[in-house]
């Protein structure tokens, strides 16, 4: 008995002290010389020097009982130790998920104790300290949460299976709250340094409701300058403006969602008055951008659509079960695209209203999409399942159905069919690129990124339709400034319109030349002989020019129509020639600033038309509303002098001033609805009809011209022609005389000479405008071949000159066959005076004939041709006022 009580006393020191490590601290070498009869607690607390925390007291320790539970209490003691020194870490500033770990672990939590061996366990295995805790607390508190959740469901209490499966989502949350997680053994690296963030600043100014009013006294100032600084530069207060910043101040003193989720313990759901605040809060963000929005709208069009979208991508398109308000602001997400789509469509207006509005629609289907709260902090989108997947096939379908239905105006607006599309209007083809391109990328995306696909292709339809749809376009981005905009571009962005038709042109011509070399030859070589410069050119370009023409209103730049404008012009003869009969009309229309249509409106009056010496000039002043009035100068108009006008711009009997809106309070009608419509109306304000908008005063300026030109002709023997060929005394070449008589060239251009008497001689004479005007007819291009004793026949080949509209297999009429004068002389006279076959700027007209060498000479004789054009040409020149709002009142 006394050797198996040893014996298990033996067992008990050694468990209550652990190792022989122990066991040389507490100075017990010798345990077989312990006492039996002695009570186990008093041998153990002599042994021990006053180390008390694992001391054991038990009435009875001498039995076996007692001495089992004394290796129970001292089992735990040493735990409780090894726990304490475990949990004596510090706390780790850059990891948050550790502190709050160990702060539970000191509290007594057995399951934060757990991890926190686990953490000491995974960073023994080389695992850096952030990801050990991470894989410590998610293996911990994940699969406790999910065992209790089994077991809740089990049982069928569904509010606590609800409260452990929110349980594995907040844990997961917090595995998120690591700073700087790092697969590696070395230490993280200090955090980089950053900037102030708004939040640090609103640390520093002071969180709480001094930042909160500071925010609305600024939202408050905004709006108040909304109100007052517009009137001071002519600009209308901005009322909704001033709303919405109030709205703006309202919905910044409501807490953000952030903040009322952060109150919301582990598996605690929003309460109530939580999510009417929310709701609350988004209503007035709503309010806010409604009313900013409508103002930007009222003020420019383009720049109300950029606020939009920006509006429309800030608004939800997937809300939870737990946010109604963002279901409610996803439904106003999609009636908001529809809202755009109609401006968009107000943006292109006329033809392309309906076709680039419904367009423009289908993009926006997007309907809003219920999702469920997340489980496990992980929200999941099952895009397998059959609620999604008809959510995208109604989807799918309404975008097919509008963008068909948009497809089908367009051509019904075109005039077509699907059997009947002109492919060569530039205006289908370039909607169908747009419309295949946008269905096709419509359907292949998803109700995220279709809208986005919609805004860049309303960009690029912006670009494209505008070269087509100038004036709709303009209007839409500039309002009522846009004449002044295209007057401006037609100033000094026409020099790039002449850039990009000579890039046209060598496109042209390189296509030409692929597929049809010798037609690309002979157009060059016919170019080349009209306009190329090689020997004999001179002349001025210049002619009868409009050196002045200016409207001088009472105000500068706008139009008031109940003060008189007065018009001035000069003429000037700055070319080389005489002028012979001059002609000016002079109108005034109004344009529609989204058609560029322009109507006949006002009258020129008192009209005066003089020269420098005396006023010879006849004038008659517009005889009716829109018609133009004319100076007409008869007699020559010598190189240098001038002619001038002056006039009067009169409003005219159509109702070009008047309209009276506004009546005051004691008037019978409603305001808006007057009817007082006389200018003695003493109960309305006057505006003008045509108020804001642009008014041309035009000029027709036509005038009779001259040209002429010559070429010498080197007639040689055909003998000595060779001999010198062989013995290279003479060097053939081509030779092109040009001269230039105001906007009209004049060209004789010959192949290689000396000319052979054996051989007939080409010459090519041509006439091209090299002007910006018109020249509308040809009286006389008189040709003369000087050739007596030197030519002995002139053959016309041919020419594109005429005198009237051809048939379809006659030869043209312009030109005559060679007629000898009777002193040896051959004259060629042609006209151009179809009115169908007026020259435009860059054309030209040509007579190709052949000379035919008298056959006497003996060595070589020199002659001449001289060609002389008479011309009429027109330039058009144009004065742009804007209307004034209204009358001074």
């Amino acid at each position: 008995m006394a050797r198996k009580r040893k014996k298990l006393i033996d067992r008990i020191i050694d468990k209550i002290l652990g190792t022989e490590k122990y066991a040389e601290e507490l100075g017990l070498k010798e345990k077989k010389a312990m006492e039996l009869d002695v009570p186990l607690t008093k041998k153990i607390s002599s042994r021990v020097r006053g180390k008390k925390w694992y001391d054991i007291d038990y009435e009875k320790p001498t039995t076996a009982e007692g001495l089992e539970k004394a290796w129970e209490k001292s089992r735990f003691m040493k735990r409780q130790k090894a726990e304490r020194e475990m949990i004596s870490d510090v706390l780790k500033e850059d990891n948050k998920l550790y502190n709050h770990i160990l702060r539970l672990a000191k509290k007594g939590s057995e399951r934060h104790k757990n991890m926190l061996k686990n953490i000491k366990a995974y960073v023994a295995q080389g695992v850096d300290i952030d990801t050990a805790v991470r894989k410590a607390y998610s293996g911990a508190n994940i699969s406790y949460a999910m065992k209790r959740q089994k077991q809740a469901e089990a049982a069928g209490d569904t509010e606590l299976a609800g409260h452990f499966k929110r349980m594995r989502g907040h844990a997961l949350a917090k595995t998120k709250e690591g700073q700087q997680i790092s697969y590696t053994k070395s230490p993280p690296p200090p955090p980089p340094e950053r900037s102030p963030s708004f939040a640090a600043i609103a640390r520093i100014a002071g969180k709480g409701p001094q930042l909160k009013i500071f925010q609305v006294l600024i939202f408050i100032i905004a709006a108040i300058c909304s109100i007052v600084i517009p009137p001071m530069f002519g600009i209308p207060s901005r009322t909704f403006l001033a709303i919405g910043f109030i709205f703006v101040g309202i919905y910044n003193m409501f807490p953000s969602e952030r903040s009322v989720m952060r109150e919301i313990g582990v598996g605690e759901r929003i309460s109530a008055a939580g999510a009417g605040t929310l709701t609350a809060k988004a209503f007035f963000k709503l309010g806010a951008f409604v009313y900013i929005l409508w103002d930007f709208f009222l003020l420019n069009r383009i720049l109300g659509l950029v606020f939009g979208f920006i509006f429309y991508f800030n608004l939800p398109l997937r809300y939870k079960t737990s946010q109604p308000y963002n279901m409610i602001l996803g439904w106003i997400r999609l009636g908001l695209g529809f809202f755009l789509a109609y401006q968009i469509a107000l943006t292109f207006s006329g033809p392309l209203f309906w076709p680039l509005g419904l367009l423009a629609g289908a993009f926006f289907i997007a309907l809003p999409t219920h999702i469920a709260d997340p489980e496990g902090g992980v929200v999941t989108i099952n895009l397998g399942s059959k609620a999604t997947k008809g959510l995208q096939f109604v989807e799918r379908t309404l975008f097919s159905l509008v963008m068909l239905a948009a497809l089908i105006t367009f051509l019904g607006t075109m005039g077509m069919g699907l059997t009947n599309i002109n492919w060569n209007d530039i205006s289908v083809l370039l909607y169908f690129s747009v419309w295949l391109f946008s269905i096709a990328s419509g359907i292949s995306a998803g109700p995220e990124g279709r809208p986005v696909i919609g805004v860049v292709m309303i960009i690029l339809s912006l670009f494209i339709f505008s070269t087509t749809y100038t004036g709709y376009v303009g209007t839409s981005i500039f309002g009522v400034f846009w004449p002044q905009v295209q007057g401006f571009g037609e100033v000094y962005l026409s020099p790039l319109g002449d850039i990009w038709a000579q890039a046209q042109s060598s496109l042209s011509d390189t296509w030409l030349i692929m597929t049809n070399p010798q037609q690309y030859y002979l157009l060059q070589q016919q170019k080349e002989q009209a306009t190329k410069t090689v020997i004999m050119t001179g002349g001025t370009p210049l002619s009868i020019e409009l050196t002045k023409s200016e409207l001088q209103p009472s105000l500068i730049g706008i139009l008031e129509p109940s003060e008189p404008t007065i018009g001035i012009m000069e003429l000037h003869n700055k070319g080389d020639f005489t002028s012979g009969e001059i002609d000016l009309d002079i109108w005034s229309t109004w344009v529609n600033s989204t058609t560029l249509e322009e109507t006949p409106i006002g009258k020129i009056i008192n009209l005066e038309c003089s020269s420098a010496f005396a006023p010879f000039g006849s004038s008659i002043d517009s005889p009716i509303s829109g018609d133009p009035a004319n100076c007409q100068w008869t007699g020559d108009t010598y190189p240098t002098e001038m002619r001038s006008v002056t006039y009067l711009l009169e409003p005219g009997p159509d109702p070009w001033s008047y309209l009276f809106t506004d009546c005051l309070d004691n008037s019978v009608d409603p305001p808006m609805d007057c009817s007082c419509f006389t200018p003695a109306c003493s109960v309305g304000n006057t505006t003008y009809k045509y108020g804001g908008m642009s008014v041309k005063v035009n000029a027709n300026l036509t005038y009779e011209y001259i040209v002429n030109v010559s070429i010498p002709i080197e007639v040689m023997n055909f003998g000595v022609y060779l001999n010198k060929l062989q013995t290279r005394e003479i060097v053939l070449h081509d030779l092109t005389s040009e001269y230039t008589g105001g906007p009209i060239k004049a060209t004789l251009w010959t192949p290689k000479q000396p000319a052979r008497t054996d051989i007939p001689f080409l010459v090519v004479a041509s006439i091209y405008n090299n002007g910006q005007g018109e020249l509308l007819k040809i009286e006389e291009f008189e040709i003369t071949v000087y050739g007596k004793d030197t030519i002995s026949g002139v053959n016309v080949l041919g020419s594109t000159f005429r005198t009237s509209s051809p048939q379809a297999s006659a030869i043209p009429d312009g030109c005559g066959a060679a007629v000898a004068d009777g002193n040896g002389n051959w004259i060629i006279t042609c006209s151009n005076t179809y009115i169908g076959d007026i020259v435009e700027p860059g054309e030209w007209k040509r007579v190709s004939f052949y000379i035919t060498p008298s056959a006497t000479i003996e060595e070589q004789k020199t002659t001449q041709i001289i060609g002389r054009a008479e011309y009429t040409y027109r330039k058009t020149t144009s004065q742009q006022l804007q209307m004034a709002n209204a009358p001074p009142q």
